[in-house]
């Protein structure tokens, strides 16, 4: 059910089977808890649900629907990618207004579709364009093996190409402005997280507000043939 301020709550009954097959299901894609996570209980709970449904998604292995796979749709104008001052507010699934942040994070690993309109009137729609080919996804999963993020063990199934600078800020789609995250370090680093290099050599992760957030286990600039 949605609530007013644009979150989402609900509940479900399942029997053991459904409850244990769930359970380890995200499980598998929270991972031990890291060091510096301050989410509750249901937090993590809530947000393996979500990756475990984002990666169904991204698996491309669900039925298609209207000759496509099933796919969030987000609708924006340029003035809204841009930041301009009065832009409207981006709309989700064609319905519910999100912020820009949120949009510039999806926009991050989408397919994009420009459409020219006139008087609200669409008068062309181009082609779909993937910011970052197969090609690309295999060459970081090979030079990255996962998620680049401050102690996160995320398999390369499980991560985005992210890029440092962003897309939508003239960043290029090359392996050079490109480095694997999992949704949530995604996040994180749309949200201003970024990594560091220690006097001795090593990463570290860095809050927003400049408090280390702990040593990295992968070095994007360290990797093996």
């Amino acid at each position: 059910r949605r609530r007013r301020d644009g979150m989402t709550w609900g509940e479900f009954l399942l029997d053991e089977e459904g409850a244990a097959t769930l359970r380890t299901a995200m499980d598998s894609v929270l991972g031990p808890r890291p060091k510096g996570d301050e989410r509750t209980p249901s937090q993590r709970r809530a947000d393996g649900l979500v990756g475990v449904a984002r990666g169904l998604l991204d698996s491309g292995r669900l039925p298609s629907r209207g000759g496509e796979k099933p796919h969030l749709t987000v609708i924006a104008s340029v003035e809204t990618l841009l930041g301009e001052p009065g832009a409207p507010a981006a709309l989700l699934d064609w319905l519910y207004p999100i912020s820009r942040e949120k949009l510039l994070q999806i926009c991050e690993d989408a397919t994009v579709t420009p459409i020219l309109v006139k008087d609200g009137n669409p008068l062309w729609v181009g082609r779909a364009r993937r910011t970052a080919s197969k090609r690309m996804r295999r060459a970081l999963a090979a030079r990255d093996r996962g998620c680049t993020t401050t102690g996160c063990d995320r398999p390369p199934s499980w991560t985005q190409a992210h890029h440092k600078r962003r897309w939508s800020e003239g960043g290029t789609t090359d392996l050079s402005n490109l480095t694997s995250h999992c949704s949530r370090d995604h996040a994180q680093a749309d949200a201003g997280y970024r990594t560091v290099r220690l006097p001795d050599g090593r990463l570290a992760r860095v809050r927003p507000d400049d408090e280390h957030f702990g040593p990295a286990i992968h070095d994007p600039d360290n990797r093996g043939p």
